[in-house]
């Protein structure tokens, strides 16, 4: 699609201002849009961009939600260009989606100012879905509440990335592969939970991407909302929840000099991991034991 997205951004009929805002609007995802083929588009692929648009850590809210606008009309545009019938299945698709998320997040801004207890409580509710749902990829979809990672990050995990005490990202968005990766400490129901559901191929991820959406009303950013939040109010430091995101912290310059990025803040993360890993267990408990009342009566 690389000769969509130039014609998109280049389009003569527009002012240079205009060309200007569309090239910086697809600049995080410009590259993974002209790898794409226009066949291979659906809803699960337009899903993974407007992630990697949701994450892009320079922008605020409001050049987040631009881009977002921006990305639908590139879609737009490129089933003008090509009539492919994919593309508005998708983007039909996309809309109605991104209709769902917005009311997620809309509800989650209301627990912002809340307490634990509300999360706690709204978590069981979407692991109960989880749970009682007639998927085969129920423990996938758990794996995705343990690991609060960004969602291209998690499905990319393979076998060779994950020992009984790490699961190695290879790259993340904020830190390179030249940089060492990442490493994210686990506990053994982590690993054992991670190891035997591993996503494999394109396609069963984008299984897993939709089905986590549906069942649960969570986005896979979300949870990393839902992590920082609780986190917070459990009492940890704001840099270290920020480090356990693979965020950038505010001291720019001690990173820069940590070229170990992998193990930056490693053992100190370890105790927010395995608390969160805790707490995960904890609701899955509780829906469990739900579940068993419900099935009794």
């Amino acid at each position: 699609m690389s000769e969509l997205v130039d014609g998109y951004i280049q389009d003569p009929s527009i002012t240079a201002g205009t060309r200007k805002g569309r090239e910086n609007c697809l600049t995080p995802i410009k590259e993974k849009l002209s790898k794409i083929e226009v066949n291979d588009i659906t809803s699960d692929v337009l899903l993974s961009l407007q992630d990697d648009l949701l994450s892009w850590e320079k922008w605020g809210n409001d050049s987040k939600r631009i881009a977002l606008i921006r990305l639908s009309q590139f879609m737009a545009y490129a089933f003008k260009k090509t009539k492919n019938k994919n593309i508005s299945v998708a983007l039909t698709e996309f809309n109605l989606l991104k209709e769902k998320i917005k009311k997620e997040q809309n509800h989650f801004r209301t627990l912002e100012s809340t307490n634990n207890a509300i999360l706690r409580s709204e978590l069981v509710k979407a692991i109960q879905r989880i749970l009682t749902s007639r998927t085969q990829y129920k423990k996938n979809l758990l794996a995705f509440l343990y690991i609060p990672m960004r969602i291209s990050e998690v499905l990319g995990i393979t076998g060779a990335d994950v020992t009984k005490e790490n699961i190695f990202i290879p790259k993340t968005k904020t830190i390179k592969e030249s940089q060492g990766g990442f490493n994210v400490p686990i506990n053994d129901k982590v690993y054992q939970i991670v190891t035997e559901n591993l996503s494999q191929g394109t396609a069963q991820r984008q299984i897993l991407s939709r089905l986590f959406i549906k069942l649960t009303g969570f986005t896979v950013h979300g949870i990393r909302s839902v992590f920082s939040d609780y986190m917070t109010r459990e009492g940890f430091q704001w840099n270290l929840i920020e480090s356990c995101l693979s965020h950038k912290t505010s001291n720019s310059v001690a990173e820069c000099y940590h070229r170990d990025q992998k193990n930056y803040f490693y053992e100190q993360r370890k105790p927010l991991m395995f608390h969160w890993y805790g707490f995960i267990s904890d609701c899955i408990s509780e829906a469990e034991r739900l579940i068993g009342q419900g099935s009794q009566g």
